[in-house]
């Protein structure tokens, strides 16, 4: 709803599809990151791109 509006450094608040965001996951599972980590939408996308 809001996504349309939210460009330039908003962008990074904007929806993610449910589908990129599992790719994402399977790209990650398996990789060896200690602590809490945060992932922002375009690093989300550029995560799923090779599971696709």
């Amino acid at each position: 709803m809001l996504t349309p509006i939210l460009v330039g450094p908003l962008s990074r608040y904007g929806a993610v599809p449910a589908d990129t965001v599992a790719d994402a996951i399977v790209t990650l599972i398996g990789q060896a990151a200690p602590g809490c980590n945060v992932h922002e939408n375009n690093n989300l996308r550029r995560l799923a791109a090779p599971a696709r």
